[in-house]
């Protein structure tokens, strides 16, 4: 953590304290639900509790003036009380037991991940695969966000060799990374050049994997262009098309004369 520390914006709620918190966690301790606590005790109705300041001047006169006992916003009372080494440790062991209670749950959904994908198929087979080897290390949300961007790219893409796959690899690492950096702008840093430097990479990535685009985007594309290829021809009149006057044969009059005695069937009931 560091030393330097800018000077703190005025603060009077529980919400503005942790908001600032979170956008300086690089200079500040985690916000303690204990230590609020006890500042909120501790500032409990103190405009209402007053002491007396007697002072004596040269004349001997005795003045008398009464002044707030003690500070008044719990937000302020925090920071006095976090300075103090037993009210700081008591916010590392908070913070220690919440790490410790998120990645036991982590572990439990990273496990109840790892049972859904234990179904034998070819996606299960290459997300795990993945997985295993590049992203074991991964937790929380982050598991889930890598299951859902490896299944995606699965869906869309064909992957022949092992240069193929780590195209993707290389990808979901760098939303991954993007996605860290965002939200740490959001909250305040100032990480434009960094966020522009992966994202140059990303995008260079993408563009790898253009050509294993799965055939059926393709024909789609093709499909597409061949309709907007026919509606030009259609304006320019070029598709204007004769009607051509053809003999009826034997066949296509059994056909017409069944099919009118159906009509007739129906109609007469």
């Amino acid at each position: 953590m560091s030393s330097k520390r800018k000077r703190r914006p005025k603060m009077k709620t529980k919400e503005e304290l942790i908001t600032y918190l979170e956008s300086n966690s690089n200079i500040e301790l985690p916000f303690s639900e204990k230590v609020w606590q006890i500042a909120v005790e501790k500032t409990f109705a103190k405009e209402r509790e007053f002491k007396e300041i007697t002072t004596t001047d040269f004349d001997g006169n005795v003045k008398t003036k009464k002044i707030p006992n003690g500070a008044i916003n719990p937000v302020s009372k925090y920071f006095q009380l976090i300075a103090l080494p037993n009210f700081k440790k008591m916010c590392e062991q908070e913070q220690l037991e919440k790490e410790l209670e998120a990645e036991n749950e982590t572990t439990v959904n990273i496990e109840q991940m790892l049972e859904e994908l234990e179904e034998d198929t070819e996606e299960n087979s290459f997300i795990r695969e993945l997985i295993s080897i590049y992203f074991a290390n991964i937790k929380g949300d982050n598991f889930d966000f890598v299951v859902d961007r490896l299944s995606d790219y699965y869906s869309n893409y064909e992957f022949n060799e092992g240069s193929d796959k780590f195209l993707v690899v290389s990808a979901v690492s760098d939303e991954l990374t993007l996605r860290e950096l965002y939200g740490q702008r959001v909250k305040g840093k100032d990480n434009e050049a960094t966020i522009e430097k992966v994202k140059k990479g990303y995008l260079s990535t993408l563009d790898g994997l253009k050509l294993l685009k799965k055939q059926g985007s393709k024909l789609n594309e093709g499909k597409n262009k061949f309709t907007m290829f026919l509606d030009e021809l259609e304006k320019a009149g070029e598709l204007k098309i004769k009607n051509v006057s053809i003999k009826q044969d034997q066949i296509d009059i059994l056909v017409e004369h069944t099919r009118r005695s159906i009509i007739n069937a129906f109609g007469e009931g």
